[in-house]
């Protein structure tokens, strides 16, 4: 068959369904049906023609066109087959793209840059635009669009014009956005790599590369929040999709390599994946791991070691041992020096329980992570292996409880009351026993051997000893003592040549006046017990003891309970006075009369959260500080009283 009378040159790097639109325009087709009819004769054309393989279709397309058939597949994507299609070392070079390579790397809807369109004389559709990581022109810094601006659909392949809309709006006059150039530079970088085969992971091919970066878009997709940071981030508008995000996200990963694959896996081994009680490390790292392996079989260790590098020395999810994949014969010497250790070597290390070692984890004192395992209480948790020498370093300089118990003069009960209260900083407890650092003991130590010395005791000087007896009622311990003296807030002296605490002495009508920090760190330790709690939790309005119980029990309040006592730490009652007000300070926020605040009520524009309406017995009203701000700004007109109010009053006149 002869050639079509009227043939378009193709241009370098356009695609067959573009260089099918410029020949029909040429030839004066209404649409490109016409050409297809004519291919179609030698065989099933396939549904998007830039994937059309060699065959006699091509063949009869070369035909029409006046062109050779390895010029026809230049034109599809079968052109980027030695780049894209992954196999071994041994296997010969792929000739044309599989179905899985096309379905990673090529989308069929059709994706265009406006000023490309709009700078050339005869407007061409780019191959490169159908594939998938990239996201944006790297000519002209742009985003590619999928959509029409006129019609809001997508743009149709079967289009007559390629910079036409069949809506017939021009495609070079779409809105353009402008991402960072943060995100076009690591798209330029692979797609430099897919025109010149340069690698872009060390000891991986390109293929291998690519399909590395699929993988990285797939494990981006279930990072909700971390992508949400990286749009906000990023400052990434609606026009950005979800799987534009993923491929920018996987591109810059890939560009920081490995330092941008170490903080992915840092927020991705935390998310939440088929149960939030996961602790295994294919529940963590999803299959990475495993196509890590897979590449490494086929000769690209360039992820694998990555991996490796990763969880030996930064992963601390869980415990890695050689069972895994990537460790299987190799396990021994790169797991010998990890970073991090199960909590059982470090209670055998410390010669404490697993229960002790997970306390200290929460404690601070060592760095570690203990993770829920199952539903029946279990966990598993990792120890930072610095911490821990650091610890067992500390415990080799400090002091046990029964010897600073010695030098202080007191009883070892005493010793653990000012460890737990933090006078002696630093202590451990471990092996059933405190471990206190010298330097916090010698700092008590040089507090009292600073103090002034007295000849004679003389009331109203008293003892220390004598001083918690009196007034430990009041909260005046021991520890609350050393904190006072050491603050300045407690004048006292010494009396004799010992430093020992039996030697200090204090007024007594010093300690009246530190009554009330006395009882600030007695309800900071113990909290506020209700009783005093009834008279100052709502400022200017005292309460009763029962009120508060109702409060409690109905979850507006919490508190703690120690057998008969109930009592609220500070933070709490912050939370309550910050969460809640009364109808007073609702009144004053709204700038209403009390009386236009129960009509409100009334008619369901503010609900209160206890008050007579709602509760049995109540007598005053409390509402939600949040719902009192809200009707602030969106408020009913005070000239025009509520529906419900105008038709009970009418109700009532009749």
């Amino acid at each position: 068959m002869s050639v079509i009378p009227a043939r378009t040159p193709p241009v370098e790097g356009e695609s067959l369904l573009s260089v099918i639109r410029r020949t029909t325009q040429a030839m004066g087709y209404e649409s490109t049906s016409h050409i297809f009819k004519l291919i179609s004769q030698a065989g099933a054309v396939p549904f998007w023609l830039n994937e059309l393989q060699a065959g006699s279709v091509s063949e009869r397309l070369a035909d029409l066109l006046g062109m050779s058939v390895s010029d026809v597949m230049r034109h599809t994507i079968h052109h980027y087959s030695q780049s894209l299609v992954l196999a071994d070392g041994e296997s010969p070079a792929p000739l044309a793209c599989d179905n899985k390579t096309r379905l990673r790397y090529f989308d069929p809807q059709t994706r265009v840059c406006p000023q490309c369109l709009s700078d050339s004389s005869n407007p061409f559709e780019k191959l490169i635009w159908s594939f998938r990581p990239a996201t944006v022109c790297v000519d002209h810094g742009t985003l590619l669009l999928s959509r029409c601006s006129a019609c809001s659909k997508p743009i149709p392949n079967a289009r007559p014009r390629n910079a036409e809309c069949r809506c017939g709006h021009r495609l070079d006059q779409l809105c353009v956005e402008q991402p960072d150039d943060e995100l076009v530079r690591p798209i330029r970088m692979f797609l430099a790599a897919l025109d010149t085969g340069q690698r872009m992971i060390p000891n991986a091919s390109l293929p291998a590369a690519f399909f590395w970066l699929e993988r990285m878009t797939r494990a981006v997709d279930q990072c909700a929040a971390w992508k949400q940071q990286l749009r906000n981030t990023w400052n990434l508008g609606s026009a950005y999709t979800d799987e534009t995000i993923s491929w920018l996200a996987a591109a810059s990963i890939v560009e920081r390599w490995p330092d941008g694959l170490f903080d992915f896996l840092d927020a991705y081994v935390h998310e939440p994946k088929y149960c939030h009680s996961a602790t295994g490390l294919g529940r963590r790292l999803g299959r990475l791991h495993h196509h890590a392996s897979e590449l490494e079989g086929l000769g690209h260790s360039g992820p694998a070691d990555a991996m490796r590098e990763y969880l030996s020395q930064r992963y601390s999810a869980g415990h890695i041992n050689g069972k895994v994949c990537l460790f299987h014969g190799l396990g021994s010497p790169l797991l010998a020096d990890q970073d991090w250790m199960t909590r059982t070597l470090a209670a055998a290390e410390l010669q404490v329980s697993v229960a002790a070692v997970s306390r200290l984890v929460t404690d601070g004192v060592l760095n570690g992570e203990i993770h829920r395992a199952g539903v029946n209480g279990k966990s598993i948790g990792v120890v930072a292996r610095a911490s821990l020498d650091r610890l067992k370093r500390q415990l080799d300089s400090s002091i046990t409880s029964k010897e600073a118990a010695t030098l202080l003069g007191i009883h070892r009960h005493r010793v653990a009351e000012l460890t737990r209260n933090d006078v002696l900083k630093g202590a451990v407890r471990v092996k059933g026993s405190w471990h206190i650092p010298k330097q916090s003991l010698d700092d008590v130590l040089r507090l009292i051997s600073d103090l002034q010395p007295i000849r004679r005791l003389r009331p109203p000087y008293l003892s220390l000893r004598e001083a918690t007896r009196r007034f430990g009622k009041r909260g005046f311990t021991l520890a609350v003592a050393i904190k006072l003296i050491s603050d300045g807030l407690l004048p006292a002296k010494r009396g004799g040549e010992g430093n020992a605490l039996a030697a200090v002495i204090v007024n007594a009508d010093n300690i009246e006046q530190c009554r009330a920090e006395i009882q600030r760190m007695r309800d900071d330790r113990k909290g506020i017990p209700l009783n005093r709690l009834a008279q100052t939790l709502l400022p200017g309005r005292p309460t009763k003891e029962r009120v508060l119980k109702k409060w409690i029990k109905t979850g507006l309040l919490n508190a703690d309970r120690s057998r008969r006592e109930w009592s609220v730490i500070r933070a709490e009652v912050e939370r309550f006075r910050s969460t809640y007000c009364l109808a007073a300070e609702a009144c004053q926020i709204l700038g209403l009369h009390r009386r236009t605040l129960g009509t409100w009520e009334t008619a369901g524009h503010l609900t209160p959260v206890y008050g007579p309406r709602v509760t049995p017995g109540a007598g005053f009203t409390l509402y939600q500080r949040s719902d009192v701000e809200r009707l602030k700004d969106t408020r009913p007109s005070r000239r025009h009283p509520p529906a419900q109010s105008n038709n009970k009053n009418q109700s009532n006149q009749h």
